[in-house]
């Protein structure tokens, strides 16, 4: 996108980003009460469980149940939850790629926008996922990630804006040895070196 001239002697660039989509996933919103904000109740997330999927040109609003402004619990193996309410479990993220395997066909995801996401934007776990032209904005914790390590394929032509993130200081220490991470504001998190990066941009992020 080319910016308009300007008086100054330097060179500016600019990114144009299209997040509108003819085809909309959306959560409904209900109010909620402050003090249990950890818990986004009742709210939709995509898992994909099959190998070889195709998933092209639609976007999703409020998708996605973990929150990662607060660590997860794992039910049924945890006792309790946080605040008493119902638990904050992992692996609720907006479009997931859940386990379909290494060895498989890969999964093509293409010009896919993630907006307002509690928890990651669009996730590869354990899974062969090739994801180019898609957008995550606003999303909490990370806009694009690899979860576990021995993920592959590739994020390609890939914009990620203005993710937000946990208090460091705060939520540190209470996710020691949960293996829960990517929460403090990251436009792309990888756990391990399988999946190429190619031609990506993060801007604006926590």
């Amino acid at each position: 996108h080319v910016p308009p001239e300007n008086n100054l002697d330097v060179d500016l660039t600019a990114y144009a980003l299209n997040l509108t989509r003819n085809v909309v996933i959306e959560s409904e919103i209900k109010e909620r009460d402050p003090e249990k904000e950890a818990r986004i109740n009742r709210q939709g997330h995509m898992m994909v469980m099959q190998p070889a999927q195709s998933l092209h040109n639609f976007r999703t609003i409020h998708l996605g149940r973990t929150n990662k402004d607060f660590k997860f619990d794992n039910p049924p193996f945890d006792d309790g939850s946080i605040n008493g309410d119902e638990p904050n479990p992992k692996s609720r993220y907006s479009v997931h790629f859940h386990k379909t395997g290494l060895g498989a066909e890969p999964h093509e995801l293409s010009g896919v926008v993630t907006q307002n996401s509690p928890g990651w934007g669009i996730v590869n776990h354990y899974s062969h996922a090739n994801v180019r032209d898609s957008i995550t904005y606003q999303v909490f914790g990370s806009g694009f990630v690899t979860e576990s390590g021995p993920e592959r394929g590739s994020f390609k032509r890939c914009f990620a804006l203005r993710s937000r993130g946990s208090d460091f200081k705060t939520h540190l220490q209470t996710r020691v040895g949960l293996e829960d991470f990517g929460h403090e504001g990251h436009g792309f998190w990888f756990e391990g070196p399988g999946v190429a990066m190619e031609d990506c941009v993060a801007a604006g992020h926590g």
